[in-house]
């Protein structure tokens, strides 16, 4: 059962610990509940004697791993706070309800209902068979369909081939929830898609998506890779705006990969002004953890400190590889100046004034009824199938 694994990893992970706090001096919300630490969290739960400070840490984690690379015992403290979070969903601690919005194995969700309310689909070119798809993930899909033509384009030149375009979710929102049954039988379903497509390479834009393909696309026989990877290495540059100066945000799946190195390496011809924190020393935007879903303060506050840090940079854009980060940080002081990587390389931006119109619009009227009804009864995918 997963509460039992989930038990066992906290197990293993607590006694690692060496309780020494480098992880909260990294953390934005540690220093809550300090003098506690992961591994002794990790008991609390494990005992079932949560005080009300723990308890309210555990679902606002970013899980963002900034402090794992603080962390001199290699404790996997994302990992551990995901499996408290399956054992509070499994002891009633926390209400799975709150997370409804985003539970993409449904057939109804945040992501399902934009794409249908908007008429969003897959061109039936890319439909057909290839030995590579690319799989933009759910924001870039959604928000930033307009790049997706001249973006295919890019990508059938730079791989010798017409590619396939897979507009399928990753299921990452359903781990980070601690709905870890589901999010499996999720992903078995999302296996059993590609390796049935036939695919050799399935290139994503989504560091989230990397994060949660790569070692299962090597147990596939399927390499999982970097949309940014393939383009830097087919020498691909955004062109450069002139008198232009951009700051890169690092977005946390990204923390240990050559992502940013790749980003960068695109987006060479323009004039880069690094945020204090950057690399694998960049803070969380805010959409990180499933906490955006539930708790908007603690969202707002995560992305206004990171903008105010892209503001003292003195740069005109800042430029992320992850759409989600793209959406929460255009905020003021970043409002109007939040770019994707790929907007740069195709040279196409994206009106995002239009797209929160439309995300609003889609929740107001009839529509809006219509798709709150879809929302509140909306069925398991596999009861569909």
């Amino acid at each position: 059962m997963v509460t039992d694994d989930a038990r066992e990893m906290l197990a293993a992970e607590a006694a690692k610990c060496l309780d020494c706090g480098a992880c909260t001096l990294s953390c934005d919300i540690l220093p809550a509940i300090d003098p506690v630490h992961p591994g002794s969290l990790a008991r609390q739960v494990l005992s079932r004697e949560l005080g009300m400070r723990e308890e309210w840490f555990i679902p606002r984690c970013a899980l963002c791993r900034r402090c794992e690379t603080a962390c001199p015992a290699q404790v996997r403290i994302a990992d551990m706070v995901v499996a408290m979070r399956a054992l509070l969903i499994a002891e009633g601690k926390i209400d799975a309800e709150r997370y409804r919005a985003m539970w993409v194995d449904c057939d109804w969700n945040a992501i399902s209902l934009f794409r249908d309310t908007y008429g969003l689909g897959v061109p039936p070119e890319r439909v057909a068979s290839s030995p590579v798809a690319f799989m933009p993930g759910c924001s870039l899909f959604n928000e930033g369909h307009e790049l997706l033509p001249a973006l295919m384009r890019l990508l059938d030149e730079a791989c010798g081939a017409k590619v396939a375009l897979l507009p399928d979710c990753c299921g990452m929102p359903l781990a980070e929830m601690g709905l870890l049954a589901r999010y499996e039988r999720f992903a078995d379903g999302l296996w059993g898609r590609i390796v049935g497509a036939g695919y050799d390479e399935v290139m994503v834009a989504c560091p989230n998506c990397l994060a949660r393909l790569k070692s299962r696309g090597e147990a596939e026989g399927v390499r999982v890779t970097s949309v940014y990877e393939r383009l830097a290495r087919a020498g691909v540059k955004a062109p450069a705006h002139p008198n232009v100066a951009i700051s890169v945000h690092d977005s946390c799946p990204a923390r240990g990969t050559p992502i940013g190195t790749w980003v960068r390496e695109i987006l060479s011809d323009y004039d880069l002004k690094e945020m204090e924190c950057c690399g694998d020393e960049s803070r969380c935007c805010g959409s990180g953890g499933a906490v955006s879903l539930f708790d908007f303060a603690m969202r707002d506050v995560r992305a206004q400190r990171r903008a105010e840090e892209f503001a003292r940079t003195g740069a005109d854009w800042c430029v992320c590889a992850c759409m989600s980060s793209c959406s929460t940080l255009d905020a003021s002081p970043a409002r109007g100046r939040v770019r994707h990587v790929l907007e740069l390389v195709v040279d196409q931006e994206i009106d995002r004034e239009e797209c929160r119109r439309k995300i609003d619009a889609m929740w107001q009227g009839d529509q809006g009824v219509r798709n709150e009804f879809r929302l509140a009864h909306s069925r398991p995918l596999s009861e569909e199938r």
